[in-house]
């Protein structure tokens, strides 16, 4: 799964959109009434109408919504134009229409891009003549089950829908959602701090939130990869797989070995954290050089796994006198599988049940003499420098897991739905219930909200 660029989004289904339009707007009156004047051909048009529940339809995309609207009872009607002139029971009447939405602060002004206090997602119609502008609405077609309504009729609801629309605005603005700024539970660096809207189309349909965790700039286009949402699961969050490793496990590698220094790339789509110069790793009281650390989403795609190796000569190792041209090497890779409990929300990285570690040395039979006068044997000296690697291997998989997990607590508060609560989609008592998660590209947790 992809999050193209966002270091964090959130998808809710249509039907789940729909389902909280339908409890919000169930008791709402929205009356529709302007009268038009057409200076040209001197028509006059009067509409009176109260507006039904909104359901948000298919085909929408990018920044447009399509929405559904059924008008419950009311007239319209059509004076000064002969041959057009008439009056009409717009009752089931619906609209399909298009709009833009637009973020909103405390004022009336609202943009296409949120930042700061411009915290609400909404529709609140204005005069805007194009898609790209917060409040614009056009109506698509008109269904008239009862068939009264003329061509010219319905070609005169088109025209002046939006006039209308925005006449009406403060009966009709609804509120989809709102940016919680500082969400409980989450970590301070999983804050939004500025957003877009995108209309998710596809097999299933979604209102999507993209942001951005700082002042980067946006990407070029806006995005939501539709493959995350799947039946059974009416919602999905994302964290990209470059902020969270670069929030959460980068400082769980650095903890477990401060004598190293790290960073996050990326390679092949994916990002790795690797160790910026040779590092000493204190491995029971020995120094183990390292000349290679990478931690990076496990080939299976089902958590992570790590690669060391290192080595050198064996002169500081064990608290040795010189050894001349004596080396050691040695490798160590962990496969450290992401778990997830459902009931609890907790998430950690296990520990490998058995790392893979290999080990060599080159003595030459010059040594030897020292190594008798050093009491020593080569199997023993073998045995020492095996039990340092495979402590290595112990260090990366208990010590490095314990604390990632510790950092991946932290972010979350324990429990993975605070995930979800950087947004309120305007449902009282909101809830997010856990059905799946894990490390697939970007980090994902699917649920269904209530």
């Amino acid at each position: 799964m992809d999050t193209y660029q966002y270091d964090y989004s959130y998808a809710l289904t249509k039907d789940k959109v729909n389902d909280i339009m339908s409890t919000n707007l169930a008791s709402v009156s929205m009356p529709l009434v302007y009268t038009d004047h057409d200076s040209v051909t001197g028509a006059v048009t009067n509409i009176n109408v109260n507006l039904g529940v909104w359901s948000m339809a298919d085909g929408g995309q990018n920044r447009l919504m399509k929405l559904n609207i059924p008008i419950k009872e009311g007239f319209m009607s059509i004076s000064g134009l002969p041959g057009v002139n008439g009056s009409w029971d717009m009752t089931g009447v619906s609209m399909l229409v298009e709009i833009t939405l637009g973020w909103l602060g405390p004022g009336n002004q609202q943009e296409l891009d949120g930042e700061g206090s411009l915290t609400s997602l909404v529709f609140s119609p204005s005069e805007a003549s194009t898609p790209n502008d917060p409040g614009y609405i056009a109506v698509l077609t008109v269904t008239d089950p009862s068939g009264q309504m003329t061509s010219a009729a319905t070609g005169m609801l088109k025209q002046i829908a939006q006039q209308a629309f925005y006449e009406n605005r403060d009966n009709l603005q609804y509120i989809f959602a709102g940016v919680v700024p500082v969400p409980a539970g989450a970590a301070t660096w999983l804050r939004p701090y500025k957003w877009q809207y995108f209309v998710a189309s596809g097999d299933i349909e979604a209102l999507c939130f993209l942001s951005m965790l700082d002042d980067s700039p946006f990407p070029s286009t806006p995005a939501f990869d539709s493959t995350a949402l799947t039946s059974g699961s009416n919602a999905v969050a994302l964290i990209s797989q470059e902020a969270f490793f670069k929030n959460t496990l980068l400082p769980g590698v650095q903890d477990t070995f401060p004598k190293g220094t790290f960073a996050v790339h990326q390679t092949n789509q994916h990002s790795v954290i690797s160790n910026n110069g040779a590092f000493d790793a204190q491995i029971d009281g020995d120094n183990i050089n390292t000349d290679s650390f990478s931690l990076w989403p496990s080939d299976a795609g089902d958590g992570l796994q790590t690669s060391s190796a290192g080595g050198g000569p064996l002169t500081f190792l064990f608290g040795l006198a010189d050894l001349p041209d004596a080396t050691y090497s040695w490798t160590s890779k962990t496969v450290n599988p992401l778990s997830l409990n459902y009931s609890t929300g907790v998430m950690t990285f296990e520990e490998d049940p058995s790392p893979q570690t290999t080990h060599d040395q080159d003595i030459p039979w010059y040594d030897y003499i020292i190594l008798v006068g050093l009491g020593l044997t080569l199997p023993g000296l073998i045995a020492d420098i095996t039990d340092a690697v495979n402590h290595y291997g112990d260090q990366v998989n208990a010590v490095g897991m314990s604390n990632i997990n510790a950092a991946v607590q932290s972010t979350f508060d324990n429990d993975v739905v605070n995930v979800a609560s950087l947004l309120d989609w305007q449902i009282d008592g909101q809830s997010f219930s856990l059905t799946e998660g894990g490390l697939d590209g970007a980090l994902y947790f699917r649920g269904n909200l209530s």
